[in-house]
């Protein structure tokens, strides 16, 4: 028979790939092209055909094989092994997939998808060509999406082949890829068919050159146009006949030592080397070799690289059904005995060895427990939990083996997020191990997952428990007083009821804190329920409005979380935040670019995205809308790799990307998609942190005619913080309310919101009486009073000193509206100052706005600010320094400059203090002799 080289009857298809491989622009994001076809229509070799059309780009090969498609990351596995050597990056993935260092956890998916990508990005254009997709596991499934799906959000090129059968898996992925990539050009989908009776009869003759047309025809027919069957007809002569019986007579043909070879490798079921094959029959190698060069010669095996397999899965579905099932028992046995004693707590090849096991009859307990007890048990994923469970669910002898499976199962589920699973394993062993210690543990455990699952009576039955079963055990009463705080502050919304188990759990966890000694001594399930304890009053004593206090738990709280991996992360990332109520914004953004860098390092992508979106809020704080663009847009894109969104679960996140909108482009639409989003919302907290951005957006932009909207907004507000029981959130809002009432005409309300905080509030903590100066200056300026000025003067300070650019902009707009009337120049150099600062900080809204009090004020064009290069001797002076040092060098006093720049003449001192310690000069004489000229010119254009 002749050797076909060419790939026949699929032009059409091909040049469809072609389409999808060679599309334009190159790099702009992933692209995928997907094959689906009955077995023997031709799909590997169309795939193979179309891999040679791609140049220039790193190529990774995925094959799934019918026995490890439950062995987590199976067919990645070549892929994983490959991306390892790939740089620093690679390095990364390394260590994560032998989870041997305790600092960076045990293997979970999540972490290593994550670390693959950052490798594939690092090699730069890559194709993943998947064959057999209908076999991959799921976990291997899970990684190319995710690759996919990061590629996406990064523009970053990609591209996917794939050739499978029609299952449900298959089309399940092909659907969840097409959803991904929805541009027609980015994402295509063959159904293979038969050959057409034309390439059919010429492939046959292609085949048999000597074949008449009318038999290659019949062939075709015969073969139903499948290339596969044509080409095995032509081999043995059969007149096309499509049936096992075509395969079953080419098998019947072989020796005894090559049917024994081809029975070991359908049971492999995938590639197997001659030295595999003679271990699990028991003979010599060379007598393997033997066998299988018949198998290769007969076309009933394909070799590569010193392995084999069987040609097609036709040939092996035909051979399988030959094999009596004692002879499939008895291979199923050593394959599964060969993998364990190699396996070496290799997860892939144990669970490999399991699936040889099961389909044996013979799966052990003691097997599934070494799977369970894994390092890299995280990616056993759903398929894998759910193989181990049935092992668990068979009744066995060694009953304690079972209990100790049954443990490990409901920790995979607490380690994968399923809660539901977790919840009902942890609950069933809280009434059925042995001990009482053992048994509120496991309540314990299972009341975690309740309370995130909203569960508050399957909480509170789980807790009372747990208090029963470890009356004796004072860390078990420490971890049940914690969650019942919590339990009751946000799912009853009953703060001052929790209170008393707040105090219970944090006193008892200090005083056994105290005599335990070092942390590191403490056992896990100790250091957690410490751990949960001080998280707990962490966040009664921010609700409290306890700032300072709640500072020093954050600190505490990070002390009790070190060495506990992504949870002392988590810790940090919430000391950072505390900063932001010292109004210590800088400070806050120093320490969350620290924890995004630690985060990245070692590869918590959720932290890395958690912590990116609140640095993204602290830039818009600091009043960097244009930078704080950039930074939300990044952590959306790391949100969307992990399929989680954070504004749904933050309180303080929920409203940024709107804020953000309203100062970039349109403060009309930010405020109606605020409220849009506030009427969906179910949580109180979320509801009111909604509404109230509504509400700054409506008064500060659009003013008295949208009072009526604020007033509705403030006082919907005012209600979700009462249901949310939280005096933070009711008292800050207090603040603000007096600040917006105030700018649409409504300062009576805004004076008695501010008397009322100020009776309750005799020592405001830092950020309260930042917020409150800023009400009391926009309240005094839009009454009208005589210490308006000094009042926004005096804020304006603050907000230099803050970093908080925006505040500092509305205080200068502010300035404007109350100089205008009396004196038009000063409000004009308020509002030039204004506008500049605007376009410094992307703020396109308040620029817009700024531009129309300007032209009201007959000034219709504003110069724009330039910067300080870097060689400059300034560049270390800030934009104020810049100013007070220009009007000294032309002989200013301090009383003047700070009249000039409404500050106080002490300010004033302190930033000549600064001017000469950065510039290296002693006085304003020496100042003015060695940049007086320089300073006037550049302190001209880039003041603000």
């Amino acid at each position: 028979m002749t050797a076909v080289t060419e790939l026949v009857g699929r032009s059409d298809e091909l040049n469809v790939l072609r389409a999808v491989i060679a599309a334009e622009p190159v790099g702009a994001g992933p692209r995928a092209a997907l094959v689906l076809g009955e077995p023997g229509v031709g799909k590997t070799r169309l795939l193979s055909e179309a891999t040679k059309l791609v140049a220039g780009r790193r190529t990774f090969h995925l094959v799934g094989f019918e026995p490890e498609r439950h062995v987590p990351l199976g067919a990645a596995a070549h892929l994983l092994r490959d991306l390892v050597g790939v740089g620093d990056e690679g390095r990364q993935l390394e260590a994560l997939l032998r989870a041997t260092d305790p600092a960076l956890g045990g293997l979970e998916p999540l972490r290593v998808f994550e670390a693959a990508y950052r490798a594939v990005c690092r090699i730069g254009d890559t194709l993943i060509v998947i064959d057999d997709l209908q076999w991959m596991d799921d976990v291997s499934r899970a990684l190319v999406h995710y690759l996919l799906r990061a590629a996406q959000a990064d523009d970053q090129p990609l591209l996917l082949l794939c050739a499978g059968r029609p299952t449900p898996p298959s089309t399940a992925f092909i659907g969840s890829v097409q959803r991904l990539l929805v541009d027609d050009d980015r994402c295509v989908e063959l159904l293979l068919g038969p050959l057409t009776r034309e390439a059919g009869v010429h492939f046959a003759q292609m085949l048999q050159p000597a074949l008449p047309d009318d038999e290659a025809e019949h062939l075709w027919a015969k073969a139903a146009g499948s290339p596969f069957w044509i080409e095995l007809a032509a081999r043995i002569g059969l007149s096309g006949e499509r049936s096992t019986v075509s395969i079953a007579g080419l098998l019947r043909s072989l020796s005894t030592e090559a049917t024994a070879c081809l029975g070991a490798l359908v049971v492999a079921a995938r590639p197997a080397g001659a030295n595999e094959v003679a271990e699990v029959l028991g003979w010599d190698v060379t007598r393997v070799e033997e066998a299988l060069a018949e198998l290769v010669s007969r076309g009933i095996a394909s070799s590569h690289a010193g392995s084999f397999r069987t040609a097609h899965d036709l040939v092996r579905e035909a051979a399988l059904e030959r094999i009596p099932q004692h002879e499939l028992t008895r291979l199923h046995r050593r394959f599964g005995a060969l993998l364990r004693g190699r396996a070496e707590g290799d997860l892939q090849l144990l669970m490999e060895a399991l699936e040889h096991e099961r389909a044996a009859g013979t799966a052990s307990v003691a097997l599934a427990l070494a799977i369970a007890r894994s390092p890299q048990r995280r990616v056993l994923g759903p398929d894998g939990f759910a193989r181990l469970a049935t092992v668990a669910e068979v009744p066995h002898g060694d009953v304690a083996e079972t209990m100790a499976l049954r443990i490990e199962l409901a920790s995979i589920a607490d380690e994968l997020g399923d809660h539901e699973a977790a919840l009902e394993r942890w609950g069933a062993l809280s009434e059925t191990l042995q001990g009482a210690g053992d048994r509120a543990g496991a309540a314990v455990k299972a009341a975690r997952n309740a309370f995130v699952l909203g569960l508050s009576s399957d909480v509170s039955s789980l807790l009372d428990r747990a208090r029963a079963d470890g009356r004796d055990d004072p860390w078990t009463q420490v971890a049940t007083d914690a969650i019942e705080y919590r339990r009751l502050v946000w799912l009853e919304h009953a703060a001052a009821r929790a209170k008393p188990h707040l105090q219970s759990a944090i006193d008892a966890a200090r005083s056994l804190r105290a005599q335990a000694g070092p942390l590191e001594t403490l056992p896990e399930v100790a250091r957690l329920a410490y751990a949960e304890a001080v998280d707990a009053e962490c966040m009664a004593r921010l609700m409290d409005d306890d700032i300072v206090g709640m500072l020093v738990v954050a600190d505490e709280s990070v002390e009790a979380t070190r060495g506990l991996g992504e949870t002392h992360m988590d810790a940090r990332v919430g000391a950072c935040t505390m900063q932001r109520f010292l109004n210590h914004w800088q400070e806050c953004e120093t320490g969350l670019r620290a924890v995004v860098s630690d985060a990245r390092q070692q590869v918590f992508p959720g932290i890395a995205a958690y912590a990116t979106y609140e640095l993204a809020l602290t830039a818009y704080n600091l009043g960097r809308v244009a930078d704080a663009r950039r930074i939300h847009e990044e952590a959306r894109r790391l949100g969307e790799r992990i399929d989680t969104v954070f504004e749904v679960q933050d309180t303080s996140l929920s409203a940024l990307r709107h804020l953000i909108d309203a100062s970039a482009d349109d403060w009309a639409a930010a405020t109606a998609s605020l409220q849009e989003e506030a009427d969906r919302q179910a949580n109180p907290h979320i509801r009111f942190s909604l509404r109230q951005g509504a509400a700054i957006c409506a008064a500060r932009f659009g003013g008295p005619e949208y009072g009526d909207l604020v007033a509705d907004l403030l006082e919907t507000a005012d209600a979700d913080a009462i249901t949310a029981d939280c005096a933070r959130c009711m008292w800050e809002l207090r603040l603000v309310e007096a600040e917006l009432f105030a700018r649409v005409s409504r300062t009576s309300r805004a004076n008695e919101l501010l008397a009322s905080y100020d009776a309750a509030h005799p020592t405001p903590h830092p950020r309260a009486l930042y917020l409150r100066a800023r009400a009391r200056a926009v309240v005094a300026a839009k009454v009208g009073t005589a210490d308006a000025v000094e009042l926004l003067g005096e804020f304006r300070e603050a907000a230099a000193a803050a970093g908080t650019g925006l505040d500092e902009l509305w205080t200068l707009v502010d300035l404007g509206d109350v100089l205008a009337p009396g004196d038009r120049a000063g409000a004009i150099d308020a509002l030039r100052a204004a506008s500049r600062l605007a376009a410094e900080l992307g703020a396109s809204s308040e620029a817009a706005l700024v531009k129309r009090r300007l032209r009201a004020l007959g000034v219709h064009s504003v110069s724009p600010a330039r910067v300080v290069a870097n060689g400059s001797p300034f560049a270390g002076l800030t934009r104020r320094e810049l100013e007070v040092a220009r009007l000294a060098t032309q002989g200013a006093r301090n009383d003047n400059i700070a009249q000039t720049l409404f500050i106080s003449p002490k300010t004033v001192e302190q930033h000549m203090s600064h001017i000469y310690l950065k510039l290296g000069v002693r006085n304003r004489a020496e100042l003015s002799s060695r940049y007086g000229a320089q300073l006037i010119e550049v302190a001209g254009a880039a003041r603000t």
